[in-house]
């Protein structure tokens, strides 16, 4: 029996039913680039490991030969036995192809009885790269290239061939800055591009198990969620951010407005350099209902000021000054006051702490639970915990800041986490004085105190 008639008789063997119904276009498009994009097991790997077999015992060049030559690649060596290399395999073990086709282990290679051929590469080698000869190819986990190594892939690829020269790109959407986006999704393509997004909730292949460890996995990192459960593009991660859970759109209002009626809630932080800080919050509560009809309470913390004092006039007592200048009236409504725990030491520049100060300054608006300090300041590993449920929503707390508060958010965004948990010192360097202080951090201590200490009972079991 010739190849042609042996492949027939296999091609009729194979299971065409199993492709998933979202991947079902992209079987048989031809545009030279097809991009596949979404999130953690949406199935975009195996329906490409299905192509490119098929394509493999489908398409016949010139003469009725088959003599496909289908390249997939990663940006490392190293990764590609534990995943496209198992990939295809598996793939061509559940079409029941495993009989008719060579499996290479040492190479990464399959070699069909017709005579096409699939080889997974690394382009950490130059070399091969240079050399690559193909029809077509596939790069999984095209994040990892850089946008050099993928226009070295496309040149490649030029010049006429018997069979249809496609490039397809596998990723899950990391970052919103990535060159991939800048080159497929920002610009037209005039044709030349087939675009497909997909979510687990697209793949059949998975049960139900695993989409409800994918869903607690990342439920409580926003940007994570987004670009593995969603599948959309992620935000710009500096890496290790302490606020995770913090998102701009979210988070901060351009119409938030104090209340004349509500008393003030005041936190502080009282390093100073770059300067010393307080931030100024409402917070208020309703009852509503939820999804099933039953009643909760509800709290809303409005982030509203921040009064940030560099030298010389970076101290406590004119801190106070500051605020009873701007809110007089409103204080007059109450006051409670939060803060680092540390200021209730005498400290080497005043013969008081820096809550008798506050104190002596504030008497007039305080009454007898003003002072919410507590005797330590929460651990820093399990406020963070805390915080990033807060900012997720995973509480009835939802927390709003006035984009007035420009150093906060720049703090929220910016603040990274050390690598035993704490924050990170990202230090900076005055260059008129000389003083050498923390950049960020300031301000989301303030934030940090405040809500860890009016929402006690919630941080309490946070951990």
């Amino acid at each position: 029996m010739g190849s042609i008639g042996k492949n027939v008789i296999i091609s009729r063997k194979v299971n065409r039913a199993v492709i998933n119904k979202k991947y079902e276009e992209f079987m048989t498009v031809a545009h030279r680039f097809a991009v596949l994009y979404g999130s953690a097991g949406s199935g975009k790997s195996r329906a490409v490991a299905q192509k490119v077999i098929m394509r493999c015992i489908t398409e016949m060049g010139v003469g009725g030969e088959f003599r496909h030559r289908i390249a997939v690649m990663r940006k490392y060596k190293t990764t590609i036995r534990q995943s496209v290399f198992e990939e295809v395999k598996g793939e061509i073990i559940r079409m029941g192809l495993y009989d008719y086709v060579q499996i290479n282990s040492s190479d990464f290679s399959f070699r069909f009885w017709n005579g096409s051929e699939i080889f997974c590469m690394g382009l950490d080698d130059p070399e091969k790269l240079k050399s690559l000869v193909a029809t077509s190819c596939w790069i999984e986990e095209a994040t990892e290239i850089d946008e050099a190594d993928f226009t070295q892939i496309d040149l490649r690829f030029r010049g006429v061939s018997e069979y249809y020269k496609q490039i397809v790109i596998t990723f899950n959407p990391v970052n919103e800055t990535h060159w991939i986006k800048k080159h497929f999704f920002d610009k037209e393509q005039h044709g030349l591009t087939y675009i497909l997004h997909s979510t687990y909730k697209d793949n059949y292949f998975i049960d139900d198990q695993y989409k409800k460890v994918l869903e607690e996995k990342y439920k409580y990192d926003e940007n994570l969620y987004r670009i593995y459960v969603k599948g959309e593009w992620g935000r710009i991660k500096l890496g290790g951010e302490f606020f995770f859970n913090f998102n701009y759109n979210k988070h901060v209002r351009k119409d938030l407005e104090m209340d004349a009626h509500m008393p003030l809630h005041i936190s502080f932080d009282f390093n100073v350099n770059p300067h010393i800080t307080l931030v100024i919050a409402q917070m208020y509560s309703r009852v509503i209902k939820n999804g099933e009809g039953r009643e909760e309470t509800w709290w809303y913390v409005n982030f509203l000021d921040e009064i940030c004092l560099a030298n010389p006039k970076n101290t406590t007592e004119y801190l106070c000054d500051e605020l009873v200048r701007r809110y007089d009236m409103l204080l007059q409504n109450g006051v409670y006051i939060y803060g680092d725990a540390t200021g209730k030491w005498t400290s080497t520049r005043s013969n008081v702490n820096d809550y008798d100060i506050i104190e002596e300054i504030l008497r007039n608006y305080m009454g007898n639970y003003s002072l919410r300090v507590p005797k330590a300041n929460p651990l820093i590993r399990i406020r963070r915990n805390f915080l990033n449920k807060v900012l997720y929503g995973s509480y009835n707390v939802e927390v709003r800041i006035s984009d007035k508060c420009e150093v906060l958010i720049n703090d929220l965004a910016s603040v990274l986490e050390s690598e035993d948990g704490g924050v990170a010192k990202q230090m900076s360097r005055n260059s008129a004085n000389g003083v050498v202080y923390e950049k960020y951090g300031h301000a989301s201590d303030c934030f940090s105190y405040l809500l860890c200490e009016a929402f006690r009972n919630y941080y309490d079991t946070s951990y």
